[in-house]
């Protein structure tokens, strides 16, 4: 049998962080603006992880593998792409979406429907693929004019982004090519910071962690290293103080009440990939969209684990993956019955992307 140990593991950041989206510097992108996202993406994490466990299991020298073979059995043999087959990567069994923390309490994006009510009126109304539905959808009490900010749920006592949350401008010089025009070379970046109370969290989960430590320097070579340190992570290497500890009850939903609605009613944890034709089983939905890229790492002993390939020109550097679209945490689905609402979210359970901490959901009473 696996030996699995499941950790909590929470993340500070020393000071502002960058998480970088589409628009930034990176591979070409010009865009004068660039603003951090607020969240890591799973993947980052996922990265995070890996790299950790490299470092501290005396596998990563100079920024390189040192045993390609060990590694693998380590971390697995690259990234995780998403909608490819989940088979752990090494001993890292999953991870659970990435909530905010304050003090003991875990803290939740609040869905964007939060204050009004689904109703259905008389009509027609008409999805993007055709699809004729028989009604008119409507949320009660929501004009545009009058919309909430965003807003966090510390169970049920509600937190808006700007007591946790802000921006700082920054103004540098890109180092390009001297042919291209200086002009371009100019930039503006807003780093995020979170205010001294909170900090991130999330769970992870390793299998296989008895008899293979790889250290040279450690005498008891029984179990894989994994503990509290200073970390760096996202393009920017952002610094953090990652705490780990064993968690033995990882129900990360113990921290949230499930909320009131007439209509079954999914709401959206984490970022989410969902196939298209599955949206057809949704009577109305209420997200936002977040591009989605990660950097993809092969582990090679002449890869360059964490040296981010921004120029394009380095072939043992990560690169990055295609472009998809994601749904966001704070997302509502709205169904016409109980029964297809457990199609739906079994179907997001059954994701290999669930395993890493995407398509994670609350169910209405």
């Amino acid at each position: 049998m696996n030996n699995m140990q499941t950790y909590e593991v929470t993340l500070k950041p020393y000071s502002t962080y960058f998480f970088g989206g589409e628009k930034n510097f990176v591979n070409g992108n010009e865009d004068y603006l660039a603003i951090s996202n607020i969240f890591p993406q799973q993947t980052t994490l996922l990265g995070l992880i890996r790299h950790q466990l490299l470092i501290q299991n005396g596998l990563l020298k100079d920024n390189k593998i040192t045993d390609e073979n060990m590694a693998q059995q380590l971390i697995g043999a690259g990234s995780y792409q998403l909608n490819t087959k989940w088979e752990g990567c090494g001993v890292i069994e999953s991870l659970s979406p990435v909530f905010l923390k304050n003090n003991l309490n875990w803290i939740r994006k609040s869905e964007l429907t939060k204050g009004f009510k689904f109703t259905k009126i008389k009509g027609e109304s008409t999805y993007s693929s055709g699809n004729i539905k028989n009604f008119i959808p409507l949320l009660e009490g929501y004009t545009a004019k009058d919309a909430k900010p965003n807003q966090y749920l510390n169970l049920n006592s509600p937190i808006n982004e700007d007591e946790i949350f802000s921006f700082v401008p920054r103004i540098g010089i890109q180092k390009k090519p001297s042919n291209l025009n200086r002009e371009k070379a100019f930039y503006k970046q807003h780093h995020c910071t979170l205010k001294e109370a909170y900090s991130f969290v999330f769970y992870v989960t390793l299998r296989d962690t008895t008899n293979f430590s790889v250290n040279p320097d450690l005498t008891a070579k029984t179990l894989v290293q994994f503990s509290s340190t200073t970390a760096t992570m996202g393009a920017e290497r952002s610094i953090f103080q990652l705490t780990i500890n064993k968690e033995n009850n990882p129900d990360y939903l113990r921290y949230f009440n499930k909320p009131e609605s007439s209509t079954p009613m999914t709401i959206l944890l984490s970022d989410t990939l969902v196939n298209t034709p599955d949206l057809e089983m949704v009577e109305f939905i209420v997200s936002e969209t977040q591009d989605f890229r990660q950097f993809v790492t092969k582990t090679q002993k002449n890869h360059q684990f964490n040296n981010f390939n921004k120029n394009g020109g380095n072939p043992n550097s990560p690169v990055k993956s295609k472009l998809q679209k994601l749904l966001k945490r704070g997302g509502v689905f709205f169904f016409e019955t109980q029964e297809i609402r457990q199609q739906f979210t079994n179907k997001l359970i059954n994701d290999p992307n669930y395993k890493i901490g995407m398509n994670h959901f609350l169910n209405s009473q």
